[in-house]
C-alpha cells in the first residue's frame, strides 16, 4: 500500500467522522488479518464505522472503500512476498509524526491480533510472542535528541522494514491456526 493510500484512508476516516488514526486503523486490520485471515474485513469495517452517524449511501460507499483497503492488505499478506506496505505518513511528513504513526500502527496491530485470536496462547509464544514484545517497545519509542536527522531517518526506515517483515512472519506462523479454525 503506497503512502498515498495512507491519505485515502485518512480521507475515508474523516468522511466517516471516525475518531481513529489511519495508521492505527491499518495496524488493527493487519492484526485481525493475521488472526482471522479474510474474515478480518467485516469486524474491522464494523469497528471503524461503529460510532459514525452516516446516511445509507455514504455508509455503503465507505464500506466499499474500506473493504478495498482490506482486500488489498489481505492479498499482500497472502502473497507472502513481502509486498505488504504499512499505511503510514509519507516521507514529506515530519519524522516525529511518522515515528508516532508507526507506534500507533503497532498498537493497532496488537489490538487486532488479540481481538481476533481465539487462543491467546498461540500469539504469546514462538515468533509471534517475541514480535509482540518488540512492537510494545516500538509503540513506546521516542526520537533521540543525540541522533542526527540522517541517523534518525535511517533508524525509522529500519523500524518500518522490521515491522513489515514481522507482520508477514506472524501471518505465516498463524496460518495453521487459521486453517484449523481456532480463531473466531
Amino acid at each position: 500500500m503506497p503512502a498515498t493510500d495512507f491519505q485515502a484512508l485518512t480521507q475515508a476516516l474523516t468522511r466517516a467522522g471516525a475518531l481513529g488514526e489511519p495508521a492505527e486503523a491499518h495496524g488493527h486490520l493487519c492484526g485481525l488479518a493475521c488472526a482471522l485471515g479474510p474474515a478480518a474485513e467485516p469486524p474491522w469495517v464494523a469497528e471503524l464505522l461503529a460510532d459514525c452517524a452516516l446516511g445509507p449511501g455514504t455508509r455503503d460507499a465507505l464500506i466499499q472503500e474500506l473493504g478495498g483497503t482490506a482486500i488489498q492488505t489481505m492479498e499482500a499478506l497472502e502473497a507472502g512476498d513481502m509486498s505488504l506496505q504499512l499505511a503510514l505518513p509519507g516521507d514529506a511528513d515530519p519524522l516525529d509524526s511518522r515515528a508516532a504513526a508507526l507506534g500507533l500502527w503497532c498498537q493497532g496491530f496488537m489490538h487486532g491480533l488479540s481481538q481476533g485470536a481465539a487462543a491467546p496462547a498461540t500469539i504469546e509464544s514462538g515468533v509471534s510472542g517475541e514480535i509482540i514484545g518488540d512492537f510494545v517497545e516500538i509503540s513506546r519509542a521516542e526520537l533521540s535528541q543525540e541522533e542526527t536527522l540522517a541517523e534518525a531517518e535511517s533508524a525509522y526506515a529500519e523500524l518500518v522494514e522490521f515491522v513489515r517483515v514481522s507482520v508477514q512472519l506472524v501471518y505465516e506462523e498463524l496460518r495453521a491456526e487459521r486453517s484449523r479454525g481456532t480463531s473466531h
